[in-house]
């Protein structure tokens, strides 16, 4: 069998290109790139998130795992610069759900996290530790959520 590109594996299974999937380098996760650089870049990611207005979509959703869970906080993995945290806060508590969360990320943006607790009333925390999302502490329990982490996908 030899693979022939987006055309697949001669002589194999039908190739899909729809699962085709090209691992491509992340410089923001580098330990080595400047914090500037992926502060920059996770602050756009939250940009586009407060533009989207996705916290209409989201929010029911959470709200049936909130109720099904029984879940106490929402601990939110690779947060970058906070993402749609503040908005869905906002609509859950428009809704009457009234649930702090917490901000993780390996690469915390202090700044940003700093700014996030005063945002939100201190509604929404943040661990300034680096914690990773394959290994995240007991002390951090609650609902988990991904909101910033599709682009790694």
């Amino acid at each position: 069998m030899r693979f022939h590109g987006w055309r697949g594996w001669v002589g194999g299974p039908p190739f899909h290109p729809e699962l085709f999937r090209i691992h491509g380098f992340e410089l923001h996760e580098q330990p080595w790139l400047p914090e500037t650089l992926r502060n920059a870049l996770t602050e756009w990611l939250r940009v586009l998130w407060e533009y989207s207005r996705a916290e209409a979509v989201i929010v029911p959703l959470l709200e049936t795992a909130i109720a099904l869970s029984g879940a106490e906080r929402i601990v939110d993995l690779c947060s970058g610069s906070s993402g749609p945290v503040i908005r869905v806060q906002a609509e859950l508590a428009r809704r009457g759900i009234r649930i702090p969360g917490v901000l993780t990320d390996k690469f915390p943006d202090r700044g940003a996290f700093s700014a996030l607790t005063v945002n939100s009333n201190g509604s929404v925390t943040a661990s300034l530790d680096s914690i990773d999302a394959t290994s995240v502490p007991e002390r951090l329990s609650g609902l988990r959520t991904l909101f910033n982490s599709f682009h790694h996908f």
